[in-house]
């Protein structure tokens, strides 16, 4: 996660996670969320009883690495905070107090959280520009993503976008099934691919604008081709997607027209070639056996 106020980075790598405090902006590349990054040079200290890391140079992007939430219970973090202090954290089944219904989220305010068992941490917005300010607090129980994080007057969790706060009764459940997608530039012109990033996005995220849930749009190019990818977990249904280049709605392989459509049962790969739209688009969908494969990181990710 990453803020305009004070240059601030939350990071992550196997280990634990650390806040970057940039108050004089020493980081100058950009970077978003699921960015890795790596060759920071600073200090550390604590500020509010939070270990924080100050940077006294720029750093460097490497490949965007994605980060799964651990699911701990409120017991867990309340009482081992420490442990958890800065990492991306879900909270499952838990009830904001006080939520009639009117009441709205507004910045730089606490609002206690309970689980079914009675135990409380307090949920704080410290994190200004979200996208939830203003919006109804829930009153049914919430499954809550969000980072750990302390000020001098207590220990709090907060939500780094609307999307971090689902109603428990939603969720999907039941199987899902590794979906990869590959998208060519194949006679496509005028793409720099040090300058372009590609994204997907449809009704498996209710249609969430290009950009703005990088771990499930960001595609990576594979290296040596024209080709970028990306690997999903959707549960069996059909779905309607599109791919885009750059963040926001304005790079659209079309304007307007139909929407791409798969229909997902089991694992997959789709082969996708920009621009040709539906009726005139070679597609491939095939089922394969799941290959997993995994790497260790030295470098720390949003």
């Amino acid at each position: 996660y990453a803020q305009e106020f004070r240059n601030q980075k939350y990071i992550q790598d196997e280990t634990a996670g650390i806040i970057i405090d940039d108050v004089n902006y020493h980081i100058k590349t950009p970077f978003i969320r699921g960015d890795g990054i790596t060759l920071l040079r600073g200090s550390t200290n604590e500020y509010g009883n939070m270990l924080q890391f100050v940077p006294d140079w720029d750093a460097l992007q490497t490949e965007p690495l994605w980060i799964e939430p651990q699911v701990i219970t409120v017991n867990e973090l309340s009482s081992n905070f420490d442990a958890y202090e800065a990492e991306l954290v879900t909270l499952e089944n838990v009830t904001f107090e006080g939520a009639d219904g009117s009441v709205v989220f507004e910045n730089g305010m606490v609002y206690n959280i309970m689980d079914e068992n009675g135990v409380v941490i307090p949920f704080r917005t410290s994190f200004y520009d979200v996208d939830y300010i203003g919006t109804v607090i829930p009153t049914e129980p919430v499954h809550i993503t969000g980072l750990p994080n302390a000020r001098a007057e207590g220990n709090y969790i907060t939500a780094r976008d609307r999307a971090d706060i689902v109603p428990a009764g939603e969720d999907p459940g039941g199987e899902t099934y590794a979906v990869t997608f590959n998208m060519t530039l194949e006679n496509a012109e005028g793409f720099d691919p040090d300058t372009v990033n590609f994204f997907i996005t449809g009704d498996y995220i209710g249609w969430a604008e290009p950009g703005t849930q990088p771990d499930k749009q960001l595609m990576t190019q594979i290296e040596g081709t024209w080709m970028w990818t990306i690997t999903l977990e959707l549960a069996a249904s059909t779905y309607e997607y599109k791919y885009f280049q750059n963040p926001g709605w304005e790079g659209g392989e079309w304007d307007g027209g139909a929407n791409r459509q798969v229909s997902v049962s089991g694992p997959m790969i789709v082969d996708d070639i920009w621009g040709d739209e539906p009726g005139s688009q070679r597609l491939l969908c095939q089922r394969y056996p799941p290959l997993r494969s995994h790497r260790l990181y030295s470098n720390l990710v949003f």
